[in-house]
C-alpha cells in the first residue's frame, strides 16, 4: 500500500512539471502589431511585460487589462508563440474636428469647456465612453430644461486612416409649458408656498411671452424630492406624496399637473439633550437653552430637521471659543408616532486638538502677506476653529482691494493633529491715474485728474490725490488711511483739502433748486482721524479738523434768504472752525462689494466750534442703518435703509464761540444750525428725483435741522462681470427747518437705478417717478422733480 502511494505522488509531481513547461515560458521577444500612432515601446511599457520574465496565462490577462485601462485601444489581444509575445492592438481614432449642432440652450463657451474637460477636443483620442457620457449629460440638461423628448445623435466620419470628424446633433422635440399645478391634501402650507418649493406653477406673463416654466420628467422628479425635503425639514416626518398625474393638453403645448399629498402630523419636541463630557455640560448654547426652557414651561415647540444643523453649528462655535475640539456631533432623533413627538439627543464627540501649522496666501500678487495676516482671526500655532476661519474670510472679503477669497484646509501628511491653511484670493485692480471729463447734475461738465491707490505698495494703505475743476467749483485734496498703526488694530487717517465754490447764478441744478450754492464759499482744511476696533464688528472713529471758510454773496440778489445775508454780514466772511467727530460703526456685511447678507449701522456725533467771536456753535447727530438679505435662491438682494439726522445751534456757548448771551434774543442769533451746516439733499439721494427736498424759501430748498428718510432697494442680478448693478427702489423722507416731525409732509419716489463701475468713479443712471410730492404751491413752495438723473463724480468731503 505504501509503495502504491509513493508511485501516485511521483506521477502527480511529473504531471505538474509537464504542465509548467507548457504554460510557463521565458519571454525572449515582444512584438507589437496594429499600432500606427503609438510607438512599440509605449505599448510594451503599458503592458508591463519585459523580456527575460516568466510568463503565464494570468500574466497575459493582466497585461490586456492594463492596456485597456489606458483608453487608447478599441481592441487588444496578446498571444505567445515560441517564447515570442505578440501584442495586437487597434487604436481609437483621433479627433480632427468635433461639432455640436442645433444647440441653443448651453452657450458655446460652456460646451467647449465641457469638451475640454472630457478630452474630446481636436487632437484628442476619441474615447467612446467619454463621448457617450457627454451625450448623456447634454441630453439630461435639455430634459431638465423642459425638453422631455430630446435626442442626441452622433455621426463619426473617417477623414483618413485613424482620423475622424465627430458631429453631434441635438433634436429638441417639443416643449411643454406647465399651465396649471394643483395640489390637494395640503393644510399647513398654501399652494403658492408649495409650488415655489417645487419651482413649478402657473407661468407668469413673462414666461408666456418669452418662454420658461417648462415641464420635464426629470425636473418633475427633482421637484417632488424638493417638496418632500421641505416638509420633513418643517417637522412633518410622515409626509408622503400620493397620486401625481400629468395631463397633456390637446394642442400639445401645455401640461396640467395634479398632486395629492399626505402631510401627516407635525412632530413636536418631547426632549432635547446634549450629551458629552464635563466641558460640554458646562458650555452655554443660547439656541439649545431656549428650546429646553420652552419644554420646561410645557410650551409646544415644533420640531424642524433643519434646526439640527443650526444647533450643531452653535454647539461647535460655543465649544471652539473655549478651545474644546469637536470631532463630530451625532444627532439621534427618535420619533414617537403615537404622540407625534421626537426625542432629540446631540452626542458631542471630543476630538483631538488640531493645531494650525502654517497659514499661506495664494493669488495676492500685489498685497503683502503681512497685510493679509493681520486681518485674520486665527494664527499659526493656535487651535483650529471653523468659526475663526469663517470670520477671517469675512474680514478679508470686506477689504476693498480683494475678491474671491476661498480658504483650503489640508491635514498635514503623517500628522493628523495639524493642518495647513491656504487662502486663495485675487487682487482687485489697484492704482489708477485718471484724466477725466465727466458730467453731473450739480456742476455739469467736470474736468478732473486723480491718482488713487487703495493698497499703496501692497501695504493696505489708501492714498488719494485729486484735482477737480468745473464751471462753479474747484477742488484739490490729498487723503489717506494707514491701518494697523497699533497692535490692537487702530488706524490713522489724514486729509487736506481746498475747495472754491462760486455762485451758480441759476446756471446749475443745485442753484436752481436749493440755496446751498447761491453764495460763494472758499474752504481750506486739514483733519486727522483714528479708528479703534471696539469688537469684531464695531469700530469707533475720532476725527479732529481745523478749517477756514470765507463766504460772499451778490448784494443785488434780492431773493437770497435774509438769514444767510445776516449771518455773513454779522459774523464776517472769514470763519475759523474746529470740528470734532465721533463716529460709531457696526458692520456685519459678508463682503464690501455686492453684499448679500449682514447689516451696517453708523452714528456720527459732530460738534463744530467756530473760533470767531460771536458765531454760533453747533452739534449734529446723524444715524444710518442698512440691511442686506438675499431672497432664497433668487438672484435678488433686499436692502432696506433708514436715516435720522438732527442738529442744533448753541447760543449759550458764548465763552468759547457762538452768540453772546446778551444777544441771545437777536433773530440772527438763534438755536438753528448755521446755514452752511444744515441737512441738504441732492438729486440722487435721499429721495431720488426730488430736487427741492424739504422746506423752501422762494421755491428753493433751505435745508433743515432734522432729516428723516427711508428707502427700499431691490438689487437684481449684476451683469457684465458685476460691472453693471441694476436695482429697483422706493424712497421716502423729508427735512424740517425745526425739530417738529410731521409724517404727512414726507415725499416719495420710485424707479430704477443702474450703477456702472468704472476705473474712474461709479456712474449712476437713475430713472424715477414721483409717488407723492408737493405738486401744488404749498406754504413752502412747489416741489421740482427730475425724472432722470446722471451722476459720475463722488463728493470728496
Amino acid at each position: 500500500m505504501t509503495r502504491l502511494f509513493r508511485r501516485l505522488v511521483r506521477i502527480f509531481l511529473i504531471a505538474n512539471l509537464l504542465t509548467l513547461g507548457v504554460y510557463a515560458e521565458v519571454i525572449q521577444k515582444i512584438t507589437v502589431q496594429g499600432n500606427k500612432r503609438i510607438p512599440d515601446s509605449t505599448v510594451i511599457a503599458f503592458s508591463e511585460l519585459a523580456t527575460g520574465l516568466d510568463i503565464k496565462q494570468k500574466d497575459l490577462e493582466h497585461s490586456i487589462k492594463k492596456l485597456n485601462e489606458k483608453r487608447l485601444f478599441s481592441h487588444v489581444a496578446i498571444t505567445i508563440q515560441h517564447a515570442t509575445v505578440i501584442i495586437e492592438v487597434t487604436e481609437f481614432p483621433t479627433i480632427r474636428t468635433i461639432d455640436v449642432k442645433k444647440n441653443k440652450l448651453i452657450p458655446e463657451d460652456g460646451i467647449n469647456d465641457i469638451l475640454k474637460k472630457s478630452n474630446l477636443q481636436s487632437g484628442d483620442v476619441l474615447d467612446p465612453v467619454k463621448l457617450h457620457e457627454f451625450k448623456f449629460g447634454l441630453q439630461n440638461e435639455y430634459q431638465l430644461n423642459g425638453y422631455p423628448d430630446v435626442t442626441v445623435a452622433e455621426k463619426i466620419d473617417e477623414v483618413s486612416d485613424g482620423v475622424v470628424d465627430v458631429s453631434i446633433t441635438v433634436m429638441k422635440g417639443k416643449q411643454y409649458q406647465i399651465r396649471k399645478l394643483s395640489i390637494g391634501g395640503n393644510l399647513a402650507f398654501s399652494d403658492h408656498v408649495l409650488s415655489k418649493q417645487m419651482s413649478l406653477g402657473t407661468p407668469s406673463l413673462f414666461a408666456r411671452i418669452f418662454g420658461g416654466n417648462y415641464y420635464s420628467k426629470a425636473a418633475f422628479e427633482r421637484s417632488k424630492a424638493a417638496l418632500t425635503n421641505f416638509y420633513i425639514d418643517q417637522g412633518f416626518l410622515k409626509f408622503a406624496i400620493g397620486d401625481a398625474n400629468v395631463n397633456y393638453t390637446a394642442d400639445g403645448r401645455y401640461v396640467d399637473i395634479t398632486i395629492e399629498v399626505d402631510e401627516g402630523p407635525r412632530f413636536m419636541y418631547n426632549s432635547l439633550k446634549v450629551v458629552g463630557d464635563k466641558a460640554v455640560q458646562k458650555v452655554h448654547v443660547p439656541e439649545i437653552a431656549a428650546i429646553q426652557q420652552g419644554l420646561k414651561n410645557e410650551q409646544p415647540l415644533p420640531f424642524a430637521r433643519r434646526d439640527i444643523f443650526k444647533m450643531n453649528q452653535a454647539i461647535t462655535n460655543a465649544l471652539e471659543k473655549v478651545n474644546y475640539p469637536v470631532k463630530a456631533i451625532h444627532p439621534r432623533i427618535i420619533p414617537n408616532d403615537k404622540t407625534a413627538t421626537v426625542d432629540v439627543t446631540l452626542m458631542v464627540e471630543r476630538g483631538t486638538p488640531i493645531i494650525i501649522r502654517s497659514i499661506d496666501f495664494s493669488g495676492n500678487v500685489l498685497t503683502m502677506d503681512s497685510v493679509l495676516r493681520r486681518e485674520l482671526a486665527l494664527n499659526e500655532g493656535e487651535i483650529f476653529s471653523s468659526a475663526a476661519l469663517d470670520e477671517s474670510v469675512r474680514r478679508l472679503s470686506n477689504l476693498g482691494y480683494l475678491k474671491n477669497v476661498k480658504p483650503t484646509v489640508t491635514p498635514v501628511a503623517n500628522n493628523p493633529k495639524q493642518v495647513d491653511i491656504i487662502f486663495d484670493l485675487e487682487d482687485k485692480p489697484e492704482a489708477s491715474a485718471n484724466l477725466e471729463i465727466g458730467f453731473n447734475s450739480a456742476d455739469y461738465v467736470v474736468l478732473s485728474g486723480s491718482i488713487n491707490h487703495p493698497n499703496f505698495g501692497g501695504t493696505g494703505n489708501h492714498v488719494n490725490m485729486r484735482l477737480e475743476r468745473s464751471r462753479v467749483r474747484t477742488t484739490a485734496s490729498l487723503q489717506g488711511d494707514v491701518p494697523f498703526v497699533l497692535d490692537n488694530g487702530a488706524s490713522v487717517g489724514y486729509k487736506a483739502y481746498y475747495t472754491d465754490k462760486k455762485n451758480g447764478k441759476d446756471n446749475t441744478n443745485t442753484s436752481k433748486y436749493t440755496w446751498q450754492q447761491s453764495y460763494d464759499s472758499e474752504r481750506v482744511g486739514f483733519n486727522l482721524s483714528t479708528t479703534v476696533p471696539v469688537s469684531i464688528y464695531q469700530n469707533l472713529t475720532l476725527t479732529g479738523e481745523l478749517n477756514k471758510v470765507k463766504y460772499d454773496y451778490d448784494p443785488n440778489d434780492t431773493n437770497l434768504p435774509d438769514s444767510i445775508k445776516d449771518s455773513i454780514q454779522r459774523y464776517g466772511d472769514n470763519i475759523w472752525n474746529f470740528v470734532t467727530t465721533a463716529k460709531w460703526t457696526r458692520n456685519t456685511l459678508d463682503r464690501a462689494l455686492l453684499p448679500t447678507s449682514g447689516n451696517r449701522q453708523e452714528a456720527a456725533l459732530r460738534v463744530g466750534m467756530p473760533l470767531n467771536e460771536g458765531f454760533t456753535s453747533y452739534a449734529t447727530l446723524d444715524t444710518k442703518i442698512a440691511f442686506f438679505r438675499k431672497v432664497s435662491s433668487w438672484p435678488i438682494t433686499l436692502n432696506p435703509t433708514g436715516r435720522f439726522g438732527i442738529g442744533k445751534g448753541f447760543s449759550s456757548f458764548s465763552d468759547i464761540t457762538g452768540c453772546s448771551t446778551s444777544a441771545g434774543n437777536d433773530d440772527s442769533c438763534n438755536t438753528e444750525l448755521p446755514f452752511n451746516e444744515k441737512f441738504y439733499a441732492n438729486p440722487t439721494t435721499p429721495v431720488r428725483g426730488v430736487m427741492t427736498f424739504g422746506e423752501k424759501v422762494n421755491g428753493k430748498a433751505i435745508g433743515g435741522d432734522l432729516i428723516t428718510t427711508t428707502s427700499m432697494n431691490v438689487f437684481l442680478k449684476p451683469f457684465n462681470d458685476d460691472m453693471v448693478i441694476p436695482s429697483l427702489f422706493v424712497d421716502g423722507g423729508y427735512t424740517y427747518n425745526d425739530h417738529a416731525f410731521e409724517f404727512d409732509k414726507w415725499v416719495y419716489s420710485a424707479g430704477v437705478q443702474f450703477r456702472v463701475m468704472t476705473p474712474i468713479a461709479p456712474i449712476l443712471l437713475i430713472f424715477s417717478y414721483p409717488i407723492k410730492i408737493d405738486d401744488a404751491d404749498s406754504e413752502y413752495g412747489k416741489d421740482r422733480f427730475n425724472y432722470a438723473q446722471f451722476s459720475m463724480q463722488a463728493n470728496l468731503y
